[in-house]
């Protein structure tokens, strides 16, 4: 199979339909015969390579190289029209994206209202992760830059920066340390990495854990690195289940999996008790998708959900 059927069987329905009109916009493609292979290959797939051929140029000698062409030429398309779904997915990002367009083509009284819509947008949406806090922070930059002609002398706009992007580096090194624990487990490894004792200073000594995405990943990477006391496993659990709307997709399923891991763990070791927090997490998972992938929900996270039930003697569940 060729990438673009590849890219084209990953699309479901609605965004079949959504890239044919992307490809009919003539601002993304002037080209008919990219939308006719769209067409064929949604219908009839791309072999043989001559019919195909003869459908997009009727009459014409078969030309395997003008073929490819055509055919990297959708795969193109294809790619930039599943970063614009990206972009158009991610929270604040059309709202940031604008905020510099506008400062930089010197609009300056469109920039109070466009700042205001931005940071509106961000306090609506429930993410409060490290993509939040990114994106919080280029919103930051541009306000910081747009007020910095008018009052060079204010530095709150700094301050705010700067704490911002505390957050933005605890939480993502946060998680690359609970990543790297979970492989040193897996694979014993000795391999270290930097600022981790950093790490412990700047949660420890500031006000960071006041903030749920930093507490939870900081509790986590205690619980991998301390697994003998159950006390940081209670701390990462209850934030976890209550506040699992603060992380991404991707992200939660990171953290459901080190939490199933280290209960499976801990059961191996003797403690059966931690049966019912594996049942907790399974339950929560599938409630909320978080354990389903592409539609998909695995056989062998299927039997261990099973195992479980059975040893908890939740046979009505």
């Amino acid at each position: 199979m060729t990438k673009i059927e590849q890219t084209i069987s990953a699309l479901g329905k609605v965004e079949l339909r959504l890239f044919r009109q992307y490809l009919e916009a003539s601002f993304f493609n002037k080209r008919s015969d990219v939308v006719q292979l769209f067409d064929v290959l949604v219908q009839k797939g791309l072999e043989p390579k001559e019919e195909t051929y003869a459908l997009l140029y009727p009459g014409k000698v078969f030309d395997v190289q003008k073929l490819r062409l055509t055919m990297s030429h959708l795969q193109q398309l294809a790619e930039r029209f599943l970063a614009y779904q990206q972009w158009q997915n991610t929270p604040g990002a059309c709202e940031t994206d604008l905020l510099r367009a506008i400062r930089h083509r010197g609009l300056d009284d469109h920039f109070p209202d466009a700042l205001k819509s931005a940071h509106k947008k961000f306090e609506k949406q429930p993410l409060r992760n490290s993509e939040y806090f990114l994106r919080k922070g280029l919103v930051l930059w541009e306000e910081a830059r747009y007020e910095s002609v008018r009052t060079p002398g204010d530095v709150r706009y700094l301050q705010q920066l700067s704490d911002n992007a505390d957050l933005i580096w605890l939480t993502q090194k946060l998680r690359y340390l609970c990543l790297h624990r979970s492989q040193q487990i897996v694979y014993r490894s000795d391999h270290t990495l930097r600022f981790r004792e950093e790490v412990e200073m700047m949660v420890r000594g500031t006000e960071h854990l006041l903030v749920p995405a930093v507490a939870i990943w900081y509790y986590c990477l205690k619980m991998l690195e301390e697994p003998e006391s159950t006390e940081y496993f209670n701390l990462f659990k209850q934030p976890l289940l209550a506040q699992d709307q603060l992380f991404d997709a991707d992200e939660i399923r990171d953290l459901h999996l080190f939490a199933l891991n280290y209960c499976i763990r801990r059961v191996n070791e003797g403690q059966r008790s931690f049966f019912n927090d594996i049942m907790d997490f399974y339950k929560d998972g599938l409630l909320k998708g978080y354990l389903i992938e592409n539609g998909i929900l695995s056989r062998f996270t299927y039997h261990n959900i099973v195992a479980a039930g059975l040893q908890t003697r939740e046979y009505d569940w």
